[in-house]
């Protein structure tokens, strides 16, 4: 309740509350980012993992604090908010990015702040197996994580009935790793 009062969590394009907290809300960045880094500070652990380090789906999120934000940091200007920015909107290309870069962020932020305090320490994440729609439906685009080196492993949720399809994800998964960091499939 004190997250939604304070416009912290996601809204849906039409209108929806959804208790996630909203990525691009400075606060909630910092909330994020100090709380993994209190355990880390204060528990002898090996690695940090995130989980739901995403948007739930591509309906989410258009509080009005993410038009702001968006406005603010790329300079356009929305006419019609959320329509402007969703699917055949004349902004989808713009927001697209930011929307992942509001992830992005986060990662890298965690990143770097427990590899100085801990360079030992190993950070990964849960993502949607299909590169595709992690990154084009949720936000998530963690081929650009292994590029920028800011997490150590992945691990792909490859939740299918279809053992052809496990085959295949695992395929691209490794492919987009080239070797970099280990994929531990999550099946």
């Amino acid at each position: 309740d004190q997250m939604r009062a304070e416009e912290r969590t996601q809204v849906s394009f039409n209108g929806r509350q959804k208790d996630w907290l909203c990525p691009s809300h400075p606060d909630n960045h910092a909330l994020e980012r100090d709380s993994m880094m209190e355990v880390l500070q204060n528990y002898d652990i090996d690695g940090l993992h995130f989980d739901y380090l995403r948007y739930p789906s591509p309906d989410y999120c258009y509080c009005d604090g993410c038009r702001t934000r968006f406005e603010d940091e790329t300079g356009n200007t929305v006419t019609s908010w959320p329509a402007d920015v969703r699917p055949g909107g004349p902004l989808e290309a713009e927001f697209l990015p930011w929307r992942r870069a509001q992830i992005t962020e986060l990662v890298e932020a965690v990143y770097n702040s427990a590899k100085a305090h801990d360079p030992e320490v190993r950070i990964s994440a849960a993502v949607i197996g299909d590169y595709s729609v992690a990154y084009g439906s949720n936000g998530q685009d963690w081929v650009d994580w292994i590029d920028r080196g800011i997490v150590d492993h992945l691990h792909p949720m490859d939740t299918t009935p279809y053992h052809d399809r496990v085959r295949e994800l695992v395929a691209e998964q490794l492919a987009y790793a080239d070797g970099r960091i280990p994929i531990y499939p999550g099946i």
